[in-house]
């Protein structure tokens, strides 16, 4: 068993208790070997004989869990809110809204024939219906145990996606029709899984997106200048770790802002995009804070580092994530510590999830903000491939020959 380099909060005695006890095969070997790449002795020290840390659950309950219900109801063919292959007045559409509803049909009734399928001859129901819910929503283990948490969370939950614009809360007996683009819809509630600030706060901020780069038409998901423009704006909002001492801000990096005395010359469009989503970010802030929902739940929908600096440009972010992708760098200069290596590599591969999620769900038919996908699988790619030559440049060492 092999342990290279200093890996962080990423290994902790727990887990290289577990993997030692892989070293060598029961039955078969005597002994195991275990070997410590690249570490300090307190670190060793510390994984051998270290307390293993406690182990905790998690929180079943998070802000836009109803958000699954309204998802699940609107592709279920049964259900009044269903949103596929249903007859829709097409003389009240516009030429083009005509013209995409009559090509993604065909499509949307082999989904419904699809689900009606599944029921009858596999006896299974593609959705979650309102017990469904109301069992996951219920009071929480620890709840249970008498420690304090929001009660009635589903209906907490519903009166928070309505607040967001997600639903629209009608009669019973017709659930919660969607009140926003399904696409977007499901990738929020995909992305709250993990990242519940992040995914309200993109979603908020998705208008500006589409009109600086689809309603702009000088700009186009094939020109690498407009793909980095576009990176930056989802890093400044999934992203927000503040510049740390010794490294470019964002803004700085950008060009957004230039220190005194250098000569150089501001960028006025990465100045007005980053102004733009920095506003936006606000503006949802403030809004979330005239919720009626209980004030742990609106936390959960804020970001970091939102409303503070002293312009219009915000708090100066760190830069480091979009350094790297955007210079395509392979590995890390000696220079920089072990634990900022961890702390880059983490985000990185974190905001690669946040594309792929993003892409995967706003690619699909129907939905406005297709034509963003564009962008975002550039970037997904950019990510990707930067987390490869990385992984290689780390794993794929010579061997030392000893002569």
């Amino acid at each position: 068993c092999v342990f290279c380099g200093d890996m962080g909060t990423a290994l902790t005695p727990l887990i290289a208790q577990q993997m030692q006890g892989r070293a060598g095969r029961r039955g078969m070997d005597v002994q195991g070997n275990i070997v410590y790449l690249g570490m300090d002795w307190a670190t060793i020290e510390n994984l051998m004989l270290g307390q293993i840390s406690q182990v905790t659950g998690k929180n079943p309950h998070y802000p836009l869990v109803a958000l699954q219900r309204a998802l699940a109801a609107s592709n279920d063919p049964r259900d009044p809110n269903f949103i596929h292959g249903r007859e829709v007045d097409l003389d009240g559409m516009s030429t083009e809204e005509r013209a995409n509803h009559k090509k993604w049909a065909k499509m949307s009734q082999a989904f419904e024939n699809s689900c009606f399928v599944a029921e009858r001859w596999q006896n299974r129901v593609p959705t979650l219906d309102e017990d469904g819910i109301k069992q996951i929503t219920n009071r929480t283990l620890s709840q249970f145990c008498g420690i304090e948490g929001v009660e009635d969370y589903y209906n907490v939950s519903k009166e928070t996606i309505r607040q967001l614009g997600y639903i629209e809360l009608a009669d019973d007996d017709f659930g919660m029709p969607l009140a926003m683009d399904h696409n977007v819809l499901s990738m929020v509630w995909e992305l709250s899984l993990e990242y519940c600030a992040e995914s309200v706060n993109l979603v908020h901020c998705l208008e500006t997106l589409y009109s600086h780069f689809i309603t702009n038409n000088r700009r186009s998901h094939k020109n690498e200048g407009d793909q980095n423009a576009f990176m930056a704006c989802i890093l400044q909002i999934v992203d927000r770790v503040e510049c740390p001492e010794g490294v470019e801000s964002m803004q700085r990096y950008l060009k957004a802002e230039v220190e005194e005395g250098k000569g150089k010359m501001v960028n006025e469009r990465a100045a007005e995009l980053i102004t733009d989503i920095e506003q936006d970010l606000k503006m949802f802030k403030d809004k979330v804070g005239t919720f009626s929902i209980p004030e742990s739940e609106k936390t959960r929908l804020f970001l970091p580092l939102v409303g503070g600096g002293s312009g219009p440009l915000g708090v100066p972010l760190d830069s480091g994530v979009y350094e790297i992708l955007q210079t395509k760098r392979k590995t890390f200069p000696d220079s920089v510590p072990v634990s900022r290596r961890n702390d880059l590599k983490n985000r990185l591969f974190s905001f690669g999830k946040i594309l792929r999620i993003m892409n995967n769900n706003i690619q699909q038919p129907h939905g406005k903000f297709r034509e963003l996908s564009g962008y975002t699988n550039k970037c997904f790619s950019a990510v990707r491939y930067s987390l490869t030559d990385m992984m290689t440049q780390l794993t794929n060492q010579p061997d030392e020959v000893n002569e």
